[in-house]
């Protein structure tokens, strides 16, 4: 067997890529916050809209019922809202 020669060809175009700019350290902090407490509120909204229907479910069963769905919603929601932020 005759020696064979191996020849890797680098990407030309690996020094040109530059990092991602980080929007963390760039953006003003109002702008900052209002991006990614965005998502935060949106699912909060959809937990109360959960809650009210719930509710109005729940209340057809009556008034025991209701109150115990009306004391575990704001245990819920802190749950959430920890667990998200």
């Amino acid at each position: 067997m005759a020696g064979k020669t191996v020849t890797i060809e680098l990407s030309s175009n690996a020094k040109d890529e530059t990092p991602a700019e980080n929007e963390m350290g760039t953006l003003p902090i109002g702008k900052l916050l209002r991006k990614m407490s965005l998502p935060l509120i949106i699912s909060m909204l959809v937990q109360v809209l959960y809650g009210l229907v719930d509710s109005m479910y729940v209340a057809r069963l009556g008034d025991s019922a209701l109150t115990a769905i009306s004391l575990c919603m704001p245990v819920q929601y802190l749950a959430v809202g920890i667990g998200i932020g």
